[in-house]
């Protein structure tokens, strides 16, 4: 994929949150699914499939979403298994995961009819399959909103406006997981299975220009351009909080109403992840404005304090904002 488009180059770099520090190691529960484009993509899992299977990262923003909607659902322990796939070791790109999902991303929900290879899909089934089933949230709107490319919050983790912040994310997380990525493409490419030979030429170029922006001394033809983007993304970012966002906010509570429903598990996600980046904490919202350089408007502070206080939000974010 060309780099002009940061938001969707970066959407597929992470798709999260650990339960069960169980790896794949092999094709589990889904090995037959197969997946096709970013919608709800469905194939039929192995018949010995006990339960649905949830692939999850600690790191990842978008599987944050079904990890919310489980808790919040009241979805027993165990009732969904979740795996974890290190995205730091590249264990996304590992044939066996890759036959689960051909996109290599989380969330994937493999259920004994379907396999679901994106955040929306994911997310859906856990609401209507719900002990107490919920319904689909009539804001599908917002969804689609905070998916969008130009606000993609995996962009804002990997995005560097400046020499000095990419310098800085060059020897933090960022910077890691972009090395190790490419580190594990080198090391699968070559020993591939032949039908899928053509998948990792085409995400070992996808991922050389990345590679190529964190490289220690990367020239300034190669930055500069990055800078460019990462300046945008920044300013979609502060359009979209300060002119759109809190039109999809309710005064007081969630946008599903008293108690969290299906869009408010992604936007949950997309704030949790954009105010991370920015220097907030679990509970404290404020340094986004800071970084955003303005006062955030009132429905998205009392929307992130409605959150901050859930018992589903304090688990899943334990460990800081992601």
């Amino acid at each position: 994929m060309s780099s002009s488009k940061p938001g969707n180059f970066i959407t597929r770099l992470f798709h999260h949150k650990k339960k069960s520090e169980e790896k794949v190691a092999t094709a589990p529960a889904a090995e037959t699914a197969k997946s096709t484009e970013t919608k709800a993509d469905e194939t039929k899992p192995a018949a010995s499939a006990a339960k649905p299977v949830l692939y999850v990262f600690s790191a990842s923003v978008w599987a944050s979403a079904p990890s919310l909607a489980l808790l919040e659902l009241n979805y027993p322990p165990g009732a969904v298994e979740e795996k974890t796939v290190d995205l730091l070791k590249g264990e996304n790109f590992t044939p066996e995961f890759i036959k689960i999902n051909n996109n290599a991303t989380l969330p994937t929900l493999a259920t004994a009819d379907k396999t679901y290879t994106d955040t929306a899909g994911s997310v859906e089934w856990i609401v209507l399959n719900a002990p107490t089933p919920s319904t689909k949230s009539t804001h599908q709107d917002v969804i689609v909103a905070v998916h969008r490319d130009n606000i993609d919050p995996n962009f804002s983790l990997l995005s560097a406006r400046t020499q000095e912040e990419l310098d800085s994310k060059r020897g933090d997380v960022p910077g890691q997981f972009v090395r190790q990525r490419q580190a594990k493409l080198e090391e699968l490419a070559p020993k591939s299975p032949e039908e899928l030979k053509t998948w990792y030429k085409e995400k070992l170029e996808f991922n050389g220009f990345l590679s190529s922006v964190y490289a220690e001394g990367a020239s300034s033809d190669v930055t500069s351009g990055w800078f460019d983007k990462s300046n945008q993304h920044w300013e979609n970012v502060k359009t979209f909080v300060t002119s759109e966002l809190p039109g999809f906010l309710p005064e007081s509570g969630f946008i599903d109403g008293a108690t969290p429903g299906e869009a408010d598990f992604h936007v949950a996600a997309w704030l949790a992840r954009t105010a991370g980046v920015s220097g907030a904490k679990i509970d404290d919202v404020s340094p986004l404005g800071e970084a955003l350089g303005l006062s955030l408007n009132p429905k998205v502070v009392s929307y992130f304090d409605a959150w901050k206080v859930r018992d589903s939000w304090k688990k899943v974010y334990a460990e800081g904002l992601h």
